[in-house]
């Protein structure tokens, strides 16, 4: 008999929405969109054939807050572990895992990355 233990389980496609989402983000350049959600997964749509779901550093983190880099493939997700997420679309390594994560002292409630200042993401906290 095959025991649980003996399954190696990982998901490999997901379709369908994120499960309770949380936040939104938009990037009308590349035409995609993102959905976070409670149970610590981003979820990107764009074009045709584009669907990707992003999971954040620890499964039980709720994704509070994503945006979009502008011009750069860039996504950003604040998770109330806390701490800030970034994947970058533009490379396959990074779709299976998160590319960088900044510990932070609050969780956030929002996070922006103007295209006016390339290189600066303002994130604000819920201690404000």
């Amino acid at each position: 008999e095959i025991g649980a233990d003996a399954v190696n389980y990982r998901e490999t496609a997901h379709h369908g929405p994120v499960e309770s989402p949380t936040c939104l983000a938009v990037d009308p350049v590349q035409g995609l969109v993102a959905v976070g959600g409670a149970g610590g997964s981003v979820k990107v749509w764009g074009r045709v054939g584009v669907e990707r779901k992003l999971r954040a550093a620890g499964e039980s983190s709720c994704i509070c807050c994503v945006e979009f880099v502008a011009g750069r493939g860039l996504l950003l997700a604040g998770t109330d572990a806390p701490s800030l997420q970034m994947w970058d679309l533009r490379k396959p390594a990074c779709l299976s895992e998160r590319c960088q994560s900044l510990a932070l002292p609050s969780p956030p409630r929002c996070v922006a990355a103007p295209p006016e200042a390339p290189g600066w993401c303002f994130v604000g906290g819920e201690d404000g």
